[in-house]
This record gives structure tokens, sequence and C-alpha cells, in this order.
């Protein structure tokens, strides 16, 4: 059977419904906001990747999906061949969010959508295909009739008339400071500054609550909004040329929880001969959005991309390959270009937080290896290659660990500081390096691939060898890959560098980030840090020892003198001479506890 993933990407939430091939609804999944403008193409695909995890399903035919703030062609089509690229599916349908509304309420004829959520925008459509758009702002302008606008202008309101002593609102103000969790009216500008839009706009419902049980001022407060939503709807409805009783729906949150505010608007509609046609919308959510998936051909507003015979075009240039800037660094001063790059590397940070699930898994599997005698097994080339080797070599020194943790790198040890040309297309040296570890790579052992790219052969090879062993496997990149790579793919969306190619900079800032991750959280997980400390630690030079011996102390709350007396006679081992004080044990005792233990502080303190 053939199966649609219909995808609603609003400002506040982004909800995803499994369909089967005649429109039937099998199952549905939530996740954070999508909306283009403020999130990004590459994190709308990855956070469409995880609603479809959610969703348990296997094999999907179709991706339909209506996004906000997705209004230019050039950015649909992008979105779409990355959503073609990233699943494996036949076909991707790609609009704005508003459009399956249209659809799904009046097909290929005329018709007005007029929504009002967190945001407000109203879009029109008439028989010659023509549209035209009002509103949708976004909150820092406002727009009439949204949830974000409504809570802001009714707080401010509540603060002013407040402060005058004009018709205090007790109720009205407590339940907002309620809604809000501060304490303080004063409280509520910082808030407002510093919380998601769909959070303040979540503040909507209380002061609609308070509108529905009388409240005059509200009332008279939301006529005017009313009237202004709909003065936007008679523009768009003039434009096009479209009569006064053309079909209008009123869709989003706040049409379908008030009925005052939707018969506020439905009443500011009607003329003064006839009345408008004007109806709540009876589908809505991802169940417009699976209309999507029966447009044949792209058109104005929406964007259909469909795999060939052959699948996707391979000419296509890696993200990581491509320019996002409008003028080369070459043309920028020393401040600009400082100024760019610190934009890109907070981008690498937030493209980190969107794989925080598979990292977690990466980490997990770590753990897992590390406590069954296996390793964690790094490989890769060129830049991807030494952040591997780098993350490796500091185990040891950090932990206390010898070879828990290995880095192999294409071209071997020269190409650490040497470029080997034709090192990452070798597919047999790569199986040759990993037989080459003493003990070979085996079953206990977790193999991570490391290639911004995803292409590099020496990486993809390697991998594939490693799971018919059968070793359990990640793959760290920064563009799309099958899904049958490895076992757990983290590919960062960090999409484009400011030097195309260069993938030591944003690429490789998020691929650092990640591998620190991966080693601190597995080592953590398989008892190498306690209390936070860096019990594993060697006290190798003067800077050591003193931390080292601040351990101690910290660990055992005696002074510095014994804290040093007791790592002295512990040969510099942190868990050694913290058992020897809180257990009371000689040092061979202690040492031979810990053995005992696999080497972990906080199991031999319990035993």
């Amino acid at each position: 059977m053939n199966y649609c993933v219909a995808i609603d990407g609003g400002g506040s939430k982004t909800r995803a419904g499994l369909y089967d091939e005649n429109g039937s609804l099998l199952s549905e999944a939530e996740g954070p906001a999508s909306n283009i403008a403020g999130k990004g193409p590459q994190d709308v695909v990855h956070i469409a990747q995880n609603l479809l995890k959610k969703l348990s399903v296997s094999s999907v035919d179709v991706i339909a999906g209506g996004f906000a703030g997705i209004e230019s062609w050039n950015i649909k089509t992008p979105v779409a061949q990355s959503f073609l690229e990233r699943f494996d599916v036949r076909k991707v349908v790609i609009s704005n969010d508003l459009a399956p509304l249209k659809l799904a309420h009046f097909g290929n004829g005329e018709g007005i959508v007029a929504v009002a959520g967190t945001g407000s925008c109203v879009w029109a459509a008439n028989n010659n295909g023509e549209t035209t758009r009002r509103g949708g702002f976004g909150h820092a302008i406002g727009d009439p009739c949204s949830g974000y606008t409504i809570v802001v202008e009714t707080i401010s309101e509540v603060l002013y008339k407040t402060e005058l002593g004009e018709g205090i609102r007790k109720e009205l103000a407590k339940d907002l400071m309620t809604a809000a969790e501060i304490g303080s009216l004063r409280d509520f500008p910082a808030w407002v500054q510093q919380s998601a839009k769909s959070k303040v706009a979540a503040l909507c419902p209380v002061v609609l609550n308070h509108a529905e049980n009388g409240d005059e001022l509200l009332i008279t407060y939301l006529e005017k909004v009313s009237h202004r939503f709909a003065t936007s709807v008679r523009s768009a409805q003039k434009q096009l040329n479209l009569s006064n009783d053309v079909p209008t729906v009123l869709a989003g949150g706040i049409f379908e929880n008030s009925a005052l505010v939707f018969n506020l608007v439905q009443n500011a509609l009607h003329s003064p001969n006839e009345k408008a046609n004007v109806t709540r919308a009876q589908i809505s959510g991802h169940h417009a959005s699976w209309y999507l998936s029966q447009v044949k051909e792209s058109n104005g507003s929406i964007v259909v991309a469909e795999k060939s015979a052959t699948g996707p075009a391979t000419d296509r240039l890696p993200e990581t390959e491509s320019m996002d800037l409008d003028r080369g660094l070459d043309s920028m001063t020393s401040k600009d270009i400082v100024a760019t790059m610190g934009s890109h590397n907070v981008q690498a940070a937030s493209a980190v937080d969107l794989v925080a699930s598979e990292v977690a898994s990466a980490m997990e599997a770590a753990a897992t290896s590390f406590n069954s005698g296996g390793r964690l097994i790094y490989l890769g080339a060129g830049t991807s290659g030494r952040l591997g080797v780098l993350d490796a070599s500091e185990c040891p020194p950090t932990f206390g660990v010898s070879d828990w943790a290995v880095g192999i790198m294409a071209g071997g040890d020269t190409a650490l500081r040497n470029s080997v040309e034709g090192a990452e297309d070798d597919p047999d040296q790569a199986i040759a390096d990993l037989n080459a570890l003493d003990p070979p790579v085996n079953s206990n052992d977790f193999v991570v691939g490391i290639t911004a790219s995803g292409t590099a052969t020496y990486v993809l090879s390697t991998l594939s060898y490693a799971k018919k062993l059968p070793a359990q496997t990640a793959l760290v990149c920064c563009n799309p890959v099958p899904a049958d790579t490895a076992d757990i793919i983290i590919s960062i969306p960090t999409g484009t560098e400011i030097l195309p190619g260069s993938t030591r900079l944003k690429a490789g800032t998020a691929t650092k980030m990640v591998l620190n991750m991966i080693t601190t959280g597995a080592m953590a997980l398989s008892g190498h840090i306690f209390d936070g400390y860096m019990v594993g630690m060697r006290p190798v030079n003067i800077k050591l020892r003193q931390r080292a011996i601040r351990i101690v102390q910290g660990l055992t709350k005696v002074s510095m003198d014994d804290a040093e007396q007791l790592l002295d006679q512990a040969n510099g081992c942190i868990k050694t001479a913290v058992l020897m004080k809180v257990r009371n044990l000689s040092s061979s005792d202690a040492n031979s506890l810990l053995e005992q233990h696999q080497g972990k502080l906080r199991n031999a303190l319990e035993s």
C-alpha cells in the first residue's frame, strides 16, 4: 500500500499524519514549530525526519507539507528537493500553510482562507489561478487577530491602566500572570521579550475567556481587531474581483476556540444588503495538507518534486559545497568577516541541537561498547578524520582510559599534517586499516564514520564492512545520506559554508561539538566521571597535578595537604585516593576494589 505523510508546519507546532492511499488517517505525531522564516529549510527537513520516526512507518510514497513562512518560490523548490533527497519517497509537494486549506475547501475554485492562530494571514484565489495575500508579517510587526498580538496588546493595556489607576483588572492580571508563571505585572516586558512567540500566544485563551465572560473592554478591543481583520479579507476580495458572497473559511486556533471572535469577524464581513458566505474550517491541520498529495504539477503556490526513474538528480551540489553569502569574504572588512563567521558559528550550534536524539543514541552505543570491553572507533578523511583522531587522543589523559577510543585517519599519520591525495577514495585501504587494529574490529566495537559531505568512499566502505561483522555503526555528516548507511545517522544540518566546500568551518565546528558530546557522555554513562569530576584524569604535569589534588580535596572534604598526601599514596590515581579515604582502605585494597568494578568509582564506593 502507498502511504502519504502529510505535514502541517505552523508557528507554534508541527503536526504530521500518516495516511493510506484512500486518505484514511492511520497515526499522528507532533513536533516543534517549523516556520521557515524562523527555522531555515534544513531545520524543517530535520523536524520532518523526527516526525517520520515517531510515525513508525518504514515506507512512504508521498510527503506533502504546508509550512508557515515559505512564500518564496526560491525557498519552496530547495525545500522540496531536500525532502526528496533526505527521504526515500516518490513525490514531495510543498506549499505555504494556507494553500492546503484552500484546496481542501474549494479545490481549484475561488475562495478566501483567513487564518488566525499564533499569527494571522488572509489568502485569496480566483478561478484564473491568481492569488493574493494580506498580513502574515510576523509577530515583530504584528498581525490583526493573531494570538500573539492580542496577548501583547492586552498586557500593554493592563499595564498602563494599572499604572494610571484606571480600571484596574485584578482578575485578568492575576490570570495572565499565573499563565505566564510570573509574580508581577512589571515582569511582563522581560517575559515577552525572552519568550518564544508561541509561548506568548499561548496566553490568548485567558484573554478570550475573560471576553467570553463579559469583559466589556476586551469585547470592545476584539471588535476593533475583528474589523481590521475583516478589512484585510475585503481588500483581498476586491483585488481579485471576487463577489461579496465568495466562500470564505475562517481557520486557526482563534476561530476554533472562540465563538465570540468568529461571530465578530463574520458580522464585520456582512455587507449592508447581504450576508457573507463565511464558515469555520471543516478540514484543517495535516488533514488539509493531505490534499496537497493529490496535486499533479507545480503552480504559483505549490511546488511538486518527483523522483525520476533513475532517482534524484546526481549533479546537485551538496549543501556544504554551496555559497550562501551575497558577497564574498574578500570584499568585506575584518570586522564584517568576524561578524559573518560568528553568526555561522551560532548556526553550527543550533544545527547540533537538531540532532540531539541521534547524538544521545550514539552516546549510549559508545557506553555499551565500553561496558562490554569494546572500543569507540572513529574513522574519516581530511578535516573529518583529524577531528576524530583529536577527540580519541584526548580520552586517555582526560578519563584515564587507554585504548577505549581509537582514531583512524585516511592516509595514516602523515595525513594529520599533510594532505594525502586520493586517500579518501580508497575503499580497500579503509577496510585494511580497520583490520589492522589489535584486536581487529569486532561485534563489541562501535564504529563511527565521519564525513562532512557524506560521500567519502573511505568512510562509507568501512561502515558497510563493519555492519557485516556485525559491529554497531554510526555516521556523522552534514549532508543528507541514505537511511541504511549506518545504524545511527547524525546528519547535522549545517547548510552552506561561507567558503564553499571548506568543511573545516561550520561543518567542522558542529562535528567537533558532536564528537565531544559522544565521548564525554559515554564516559559519564560508563562510570568514568564522578560527581562532575574527571576522576580518571592523569596528573602528568604540574597543572594537572594541582587539579588532581583539588579533585581529591573536593570529593573527600580533606585539607589540601591531606589530599596531596592521599594522591601520592595512590600513585597519582584520583579514584584510588578517594576510595582510600572514604572506605578507609590501603592503596592496594582500593586498587583491587576498583578492578572488581571495572574502574567505576561510584560502584566501588557503593559496594
